[in-house]
């Protein structure tokens, strides 16, 4: 009788002590954050902020390409924040990334929105874009709906 009971207590206590969440650790975090920018999602601002800008190189939408944003220089920040200049008129808005992990793949996105008027070009970007490649010198960024495919490819200056 005391074995019966025994041993299911046996085997929950076992399952709970090799049942363990992983933690991050500060080297989790480092690794993490190297891992990350080298797979395309920049790290997170600090007190080290950077800023780089980049200028519109292509923006194909529905199968046209598009001058919208000629004369636009985008200012990204490690902070998350952008402003989108053009001109003396300067529009702040922010950015995010994330990923989506499914078995062995990664799918990037990039949300971006600015603060604007609903006139302004800068509405397009205001979503969430699928981000397939992403290097020091060029953000490229795509969505689809039902009106077709919008892409855009920022380029370092």
């Amino acid at each position: 009788m005391k074995a019966r009971i025994l041993l299911p207590v046996i085997l929950l206590t076992a399952c709970f002590i090799s049942c363990q969440k992983e933690t991050l650790t500060d080297n989790n975090k480092a690794n993490e954050s190297s891992t990350s920018s080298k797979q395309g999602i920049p790290p997170d601002g600090g007190p080290n902020t950077s800023c780089n800008n980049w200028i519109v190189s292509s923006f194909n939408k529905y199968g046209t390409n598009s001058g919208d944003f000629n004369g636009y220089t985008f200012v990204f920040c490690s902070d998350q924040t952008v402003k989108a200049i053009n001109g003396q008129t300067t529009v702040n808005g922010g950015w995010s990334t994330n990923a989506l992990i499914a078995g062995t793949s990664v799918t990037y996105y990039m949300t971006l929105f600015f603060d604007t008027n609903p006139s302004s070009p800068l509405v397009i970007l205001n979503t969430e874009w699928l981000m397939p490649e992403r290097t020091d010198n060029i953000i490229h960024l795509r969505r689809t709906n039902e009106e077709g495919t919008i892409e855009i490819v920022f380029t370092r200056q």
